[in-house]
């Protein structure tokens, strides 16, 4: 898209920091990613902005709702829970807020390309014309021989994001929009993980969190998506403390250097874009095997007794005989 001359505008993540460590100064990274040849490098985290609102406006109204912001979290639901997506909170993602954002400032020809974390934005949504991954970026640079010290230093286009900055944190969302996480005044329950999101699913599902809001991440957080770079020597787990101190970091810099009059006005200014988004039932369930048909299968791969199940969770399940999502 960018050797056909079209006008490719690219939208970083706001978990940016947490991957690039060795790069102190933001707008080095900003600098480096027009030398790639992008005409616009804007901010993800505007558009956490606009989407927390639409949020605390759901909260405030009293309304009970799953958090749609994850897109692993999305195409689960609608394939393995596909009777919860009425429950689910019919606002875009940060990602998509901001595609439709851009369109509406730099023209509906702009080819949008997203930057971040995450495999499973490469399948979100057709808004967004291609998605790649911050190791993926990091090939761009090596392609290129694109380095820090030789690129020229620049700002994030505007409109700029503000407390969306925070967004990336497991808590995030709470803290965009200002909510506190006193759980004696507010209904949100986070869950993170694979496991965490599954075990809020089923409690929600069986109606034991009536009342309540879900806000799921399929990771425990943004910052530890599978498309960050992993760390040389060092069990990626390690860096989960370091990674969110770097987002604390740039969003205290961020909302103390901020105009915040000049962002309350982009704010306001599309307060009336439409952030809203519909879910599809792709009901893929299948149904419970017998424990006699389980029993089969497992002495067919030599699963005699349950001293052969070893559990390792190699083949992406939690035991032997898990057999449901």
């Amino acid at each position: 898209m960018i050797d056909s001359g079209e006008k490719v505008i690219a939208c970083v993540a706001p978990s940016f920091p947490a991957e690039f460590a060795e790069i102190k100064d933001f707008k080095v990274l900003v600098g480096m990613i027009r030398a790639l040849g992008f005409e616009k490098v804007t901010e993800v985290s505007f558009g956490a902005d606009l989407v927390a609102r639409k949020y605390k406006d759901q909260l405030s109204q009293g309304k009970q709702a799953i958090s749609s912001d994850c897109p692993a979290i999305v195409a689960y639901i609608e394939k393995y829970y596909p009777d919860l997506t009425t429950h689910m909170a019919a606002v875009v993602s940060p990602m998509v807020a901001m595609a439709r954002v851009v369109r509406k400032t730099y023209g509906d020809n702009s080819k949008v390309v997203f930057i971040g974390p995450c495999l499973a934005k490469k399948d979100e949504s057709p808004e967004i014309d291609n998605a790649i991954t911050f190791r993926e970026l990091r090939e761009m640079f090596q392609t290129f021989r694109i380095k820090p010290n030789q690129v020229i230093t620049s700002d994030f286009d505007p409109p700029q994001g503000g407390r969306g900055a925070i967004f990336p944190l497991s808590h995030g969302l709470l803290h965009t929009m200002e909510v506190t996480e006193d759980i004696l005044s507010e209904k949100v329950i986070v869950a993170g993980g694979r496991s965490n999101f599954l075990d809020a699913l089923r409690e929600f599902e069986h109606g034991n969190l009536n009342g309540h809001h879900l806000h799921l991440l399929c990771c425990e957080g943004c910052i530890l998506g599978p498309g960050m770079s992993p760390y040389p020597n060092t069990a990626a787990s390690s860096q989960r403390f370091a990674k969110k101190a770097r987002i604390i970091s740039y969003a205290n810099q961020k909302m103390a250097t901020l105009d915040k009059e000049e962002w309350n006005k982009n704010l306001d200014e599309f307060e009336k874009l439409n952030l809203s988004r519909t879910f599809t039932k792709r009901d893929l369930r299948i149904h419970k095997p017998s424990s006699e048909e389980i029993k089969e299968v497992l002495f067919r791969i030599g699963k005699f007794s349950t001293d052969d199940h070893l559990n390792c969770g190699a083949c992406g399940y939690d035991s032997c005989e898990r057999t449901m999502p």
